[in-house]
This record gives C-alpha cells, sequence and structure tokens, in this order.
C-alpha cells in the first residue's frame, strides 16, 4: 500500500473520531460556581427545527446525574441552557451526557461516550467580617460577625446574645447573616 494512501485512511479515521467529540460543548464560565450555575451547550450541527425554538417544547439533549430538577431552553437550533430550578447538590460530582436516544435534526445519534463532570463546591463560609472591630484597646465583650455562605443554612441558630437567646435565620449567599455572639 502506497504510503500517502496510508496516511490518508489514518487521518480521515481521525477526523471522525474527533469530529463525534466536537459535536456537543459545554461552554464553561469561570464565574458560575454557585448554586445557581447554568449550563449552556453549544452542537456544531442542527438540533431542533428553528420553529421548535419559538415552541420552547423541545426536550433536553443532555441527562444530568445526579438528577437536578430545571428547565432546558433552547436559544437556537445548535445551542441551548439547562437552568436549575433547584440548587445544585454541594460537595457533588456532576456527569453530563447525552440523554438516551438524542439525535440530531439530520437523525445521527449524539455520541454515547461524551461525557463532562464538574465538581460542586462543598457547604463553605465565602465571606466573613467582624462588625464590631473598633481597635485593639477597645474590643467589644460581645463580638459581632457577618457570615456569608455558598447555600442556604435551613436551621434556626440559637445565640446568646446580651443574657437571652435570640433566634436568627441564617439566610442563602445572596444576603448576608448577621449573629451576635
Amino acid at each position: 500500500m502506497n504510503l500517502r494512501a496510508l496516511a490518508l485512511l489514518v487521518s480521515c479515521g481521525l477526523t471522525s473520531a474527533l469530529a463525534a467529540d466536537e459535536l456537543i460543548e459545554l461552554v464553561e464560565s469561570p464565574n458560575s460556581l454557585g448554586p445557581g450555575r447554568t449550563l449552556e451547550l453549544r452542537f456544531s450541527e442542527e438540533m431542533i427545527p428553528a420553529q421548535d425554538v419559538q415552541k420552547g417544547d423541545a426536550p433536553a439533549p443532555i441527562a444530568i446525574t445526579p438528577a437536578v430538577m430545571g428547565k432546558w431552553t433552547w436559544q437556537s437550533t445548535r445551542s441551548g441552557v439547562f437552568s436549575p430550578t433547584q440548587p445544585w447538590p454541594l460537595g457533588t460530582t456532576i456527569q453530563i451526557r447525552p440523554r438516551e436516544g438524542a439525535t440530531t435534526l439530520a437523525g445521527k445519534p449524539l455520541p454515547a461516550d461524551w461525557r463532562r463532570t464538574l465538581e460542586m463546591p462543598a457547604f463553605a463560609v465565602q465571606a466573613w467580617s467582624n462588625l464590631s472591630y473598633q481597635s485593639e484597646e477597645d474590643q467589644s465583650a460581645e463580638p459581632r460577625y457577618a457570615l456569608l455562605f455558598n447555600a442556604e443554612v435551613g436551621v434556626d441558630v440559637e445565640v446568646p446574645a446580651r443574657g437571652r437567646l435570640e433566634q436568627h435565620r441564617v439566610r442563602p449567599a445572596s444576603a448576608v447573616a448577621e449573629l451576635a455572639v
């Protein structure tokens, strides 16, 4: 066999293998690691007819494990966004893969071996501030702190303050919880 012919066969085979992986692209945003993070996917081929983009009832081409409630919205015939309706589970590895039986508009099956994983951050304090700091010589006997968490804490916290217990609801990261200790 001619060396050129062999090189052509090998390069054609590699192109086909690469094309299957390039059919789906997960668009990452470095600023979207929080519980309300959305997933944007782009496809190199048309996935749905243009009129279905307007209707909004075309099925999602992806499956997410563990399952997270949310809504898939087609932005165009080749791209869409998954928006969770509940926070992503913290400290979890999320796997994104093509939905079983999902095909392009031309009927080409999505590559079954395409997978992407996302590492969701563990529950943590994102920021804090000492609200009672004055100076090193004038420290408060009842310090107060503001804490910013990356998720909602669903319990009431009883905190002793000024000789009595005060109840505080610790809120999500969009709000700051102020605790007197």
